[in-house]
């Protein structure tokens, strides 16, 4: 349960990112690509930890073996993005764009990131992004191949495989009543394509 918190803490964190960098996107006269570039990041970040955090509020995938490994990563992947967002956020960097604008480093409402800082983040950020991918798409195979392996130890009926009426020459006609609504779909189907 501490992972799945950690999680949500780390998609809402990212969400609040991403909002702070829209409003420097809006406000700061000429926004350059390296916020966009920012934001288009940690957006993405956000994408791929909601479809963990889907993963994990799913009752049917229960062995998640890769994913629940990442729970170091994921605490990781936290830290950084605070860090970020204590960097970024400009409730948090008043007082050290008033030492830069003091020595004339920066405008009054800037992007308080270098192209240095901006290109080591986003590096960073599809670091978190490629590990939970990779463990999110190797748990989903793992479930997709044990339900087929399920369904191959299911057991064939007899005589109730599609087709198999062509080894019975003598009943190759639906017993009355079966298949009647597919059989009015194909019907109204054919009406309303041909009519």
């Amino acid at each position: 349960m501490e992972f799945a918190a950690s999680v949500i803490a780390v998609v809402q964190l990212a969400g609040k990112i991403a909002e702070i960098c829209g409003r420097y996107i809006n406000e700061v006269r000429y926004a350059n690509q390296d916020i966009i570039r920012f934001q288009q990041q940690i957006k993405s970040l956000e994408e791929v930890l909601q479809s963990l955090r889907n993963l994990l509020d799913d009752p049917n995938c229960s062995d998640l073996t890769n994913t629940q490994n990442l729970a170091g990563a994921v605490f990781q992947c936290l830290s950084t993005l605070e860090d970020l967002k204590e960097k970024i956020d400009p409730e948090s960097t008043r007082s050290r764009m008033r030492r830069r604008l003091a020595i004339g480093l920066c405008s009054a409402f800037g992007w308080p990131l270098d192209h240095h800082e901006v290109a080591e983040a986003i590096r960073s950020i599809e670091q978190y992004r490629s590990c939970f991918s990779l463990a999110l798409q190797i748990d989903q195979m793992r479930s997709l191949m044990n339900e087929k392996l399920c369904l191959d130890r299911l057991r064939i009926a007899k005589g109730a495989a599609f087709d198999s009426y062509e080894n019975d020459k003598e009943h190759t006609e639906c017993l009355p009543g079966t298949r009647t609504e597919l059989l009015r779909e194909i019907e109204e189907h054919w009406k309303v394509n041909h009519f």
